[in-house]
């Protein structure tokens, strides 16, 4: 286990590599075998279904309806205040991806992907059309970039994943110049991720060629680098809270045999 994270600083190849069929190793699909998620629970008429902050606003901005867009804030500050439901349920889905990894076979190269901003951090109080949310959160709205704290449960998660012997790689679209690289490095320590295998930021010239659909480039960005991390690793989970932390651009079948492993999809109802 190395003590300090290597910096991997990727840029993005023009082609996507071929579908290997050597991905599809006998052990490799035992340990996706079982891909269910852990099944939150239902909403009820005190608890109705929480909805997705963009949604919101883009509603508000077709009706001009505020009271509608001021109660789904209201919903959401309540979803995401200390102690409320959302850290509940990253609780829920952790605890499940712990009794999964406990299940399975660890080899000396089975590794897991954690993203990093509002998975393995908190990081939403960052993001200024938020202020409504985390402004009510006395310990978020203080905060500076590189003061980040740990999703407790996710930090949970990746201490036992360190104990039982995976490899930790950190895989994130921050930028990857050196003022970021530091306060990422930096942040990760503070937080209690002390160890990792490999740090992959998203370079600077991955990041001007296609700003006109700069999301849509980052989750093939994030499946490709999850290609080539599979050629020398096992990959036995991802850990996320969007799209591009599990997106497959491929057939469903060439998904299945590859890059993702058991998905710990964590909930992200703000951006």
């Amino acid at each position: 286990m190395k003590t300090t994270g290597h910096l991997v600083i990727s840029f993005l190849l023009c082609i996507v590599p071929s579908f290997s069929n050597n991905c599809c190793q006998t052990e490799l699909m035992q340990q996706i075998t079982d891909q269910n998620q852990p099944q939150l629970p239902s909403p009820t008429n005190d608890n109705p279904p929480i909805r997705h902050f963009v949604d919101c606003w883009n509603d508000f901005r077709q009706t001009r309806n505020r009271g509608h867009f001021e109660q789904a804030k209201k919903q959401l500050i309540e979803y995401y205040r200390p102690g409320g439901q959302y850290e509940q349920d990253v609780a829920h889905i952790c605890t499940a991806a712990i009794t999964h990894f406990s299940s399975i076979r660890v080899s000396p190269n089975s590794a897991v992907i954690f993203d990093i901003d509002d998975t393995a951090i908190y990081c939403y109080q960052n993001v200024p059309e938020l202020k409504d949310i985390y402004q009510n959160n006395a310990v978020l709205s203080h905060l500076h970039l590189d003061e980040c704290p740990a999703i407790l449960p996710v930090l949970t998660l990746y201490t036992f994943l360190i104990r039982r012997g995976f490899k930790i790689i950190f895989l994130s679209r921050r930028k990857a110049n050196d003022n970021m690289i530091e306060i990422t490095i930096k942040n990760l320590r503070s937080a209690g991720y002390t160890t990792w295998e490999e740090l992959i930021l998203f370079s600077q010239q991955e990041r001007n060629i296609r700003d006109y659909n700069i999301r849509d480039y980052v989750e093939n960005w994030k499946h490709t680098q999850r290609e080539k991390l599979s050629e020398k690793y096992l990959i036995a989970g991802c850990v996320g809270d969007q799209k591009g932390d599990f997106h497959c651009p491929r057939s469903p079948i060439q998904c299945i045999c590859g890059y993702n492993g058991y998905e710990v999809r964590l909930p992200n109802y703000l951006y």
